[in-house]
């Protein structure tokens, strides 16, 4: 199913359809930061493409305003940019990780907020916001801050879900309520 919509509706150059302030190189940027972060993380690759396609079909049948869907699928591309301040030998350990090493991992979507807030275009948007919070669950047992419900922006919440659908089971539907 990825690889069909990769090579359909979400083709770079067909990208931004709703929202022309959203070029198709400021994408492909985003695009290519996310496959950064990807290739960092030998258990991840492709990743942030994928959890950026499903987050756009996800938000798309929400039926949007122009340009949301578009800076969800953005965003998406972006939820992993704080891993860079990581090791790759942390990322890639194959050992259960220390409670101090999984506090510096939970830590990747608070630095990914902080690299891409200079970037004025994505402050009007909200996509600084759906990076930091796309760790939140529905009930407020996860981080960065422990929010819950509709207190977590609806992107963040559409990218978390999106994230949890790579690793779901085929036919079982999953609601923006549900957790891993």
């Amino acid at each position: 199913m990825i690889k069909t919509l990769r090579e359909s509706a979400f083709a770079p150059t067909e990208y931004c359809i709703s929202c022309p302030s959203v070029t198709s190189e400021i994408h492909q940027f985003a695009e290519s930061l996310g496959s950064a972060i990807d290739a960092k993380h030998h258990f991840t690759r492709q990743h942030s493409e994928e959890v950026a396609i499903i987050a756009q079909v996800l938000a798309l049948t929400m039926k949007p305003p122009a340009g949301v869907a578009d800076h969800i699928h953005m965003a998406a591309h972006l939820h992993d940019i704080g891993k860079i301040s990581i090791p790759s030998r942390l990322l890639n350990k194959k050992e259960p990780l220390t409670e101090e090493e999984w506090d510096r991992i939970g830590k990747h979507p608070l630095t990914g907020a902080e690299i891409i807030a200079p970037v004025n275009f994505h402050r009007v948007n909200r996509i600084v916001e759906m990076v930091r919070y796309h760790h939140e669950s529905y009930d407020g047992r996860d981080y960065p801050e422990g929010l819950k419900g509709e207190g977590i922006p609806l992107g963040a919440r559409i990218i978390r879900r999106a994230r949890l659908d790579l690793g779901n089971t085929p036919g079982k539907t999953l609601s923006l309520q549900d957790d891993e």
